[in-house]
């Protein structure tokens, strides 16, 4: 039987970078100039660099429909500060995540801030790792990291919810 990797896919507008309001990205803000969650962001390195063997890493991220603009941003957003993740898949906004990756099952864990997003995720067999970033719903029952911890600690939140890690002590 052949070994397969687990994948995380990691969402970026709160998750990995600093959210903005729908107003603001319709006044124009750019998004390739957000600043990063900066132990958020150290996490997911940390997981690439260190359990490349074992976990493959995804970026799963949604843009306006029609904005080709939005979407270069992102990607200049992640070749500056995520350049070790080439596994990047953009979807609509209102678009499922939960539609976007074919065979999802016990092995495909969304690391995201958007319940609605996560719900889905789990629905097809997946299992859900919410980000609480201080503007989203703080409601989380299982399986939450906080941006505000250190990037240790959000490796083993992670680790944990993806049952790598029994022990895991930041």
């Amino acid at each position: 039987m052949r070994y397969q990797k687990k994948k995380l896919f990691v969402d970026m507008d709160g998750t990995i970078a600093e959210l903005r309001t729908k107003e603001e990205y319709d006044a124009g803000v750019n998004f390739s100039e957000l600043p990063p969650y900066d132990e958020v962001l150290t996490a997911v390195k940390e997981i690439v660099e260190l359990y490349n063997d074992e976990i493959e890493v995804y970026i799963l991220s949604a843009y306006e429909k029609g904005n080709r603009e939005a979407l270069r941003q992102k990607n200049r957003w992640l070749d500056r500060w995520l350049p070790e993740v080439k596994h990047r898949i953009f979807i609509h906004c209102g678009d499922s995540k939960a539609d976007a990756f074919a065979g999802i099952d016990s092995d495909c864990f969304l690391l995201d801030d958007y319940n609605v997003n996560l719900k889905a995720w789990e629905e097809k067999s997946g299992t859900a790792i919410k980000l609480v970033n201080g503007v989203n719903s703080f409601s989380c029952v299982k399986n939450c990291v906080h941006k505000d911890t250190d990037a240790d600690a959000i490796v083993c939140g992670i680790l944990e919810a993806m049952n790598y890690l029994d022990d895991c002590v930041a």
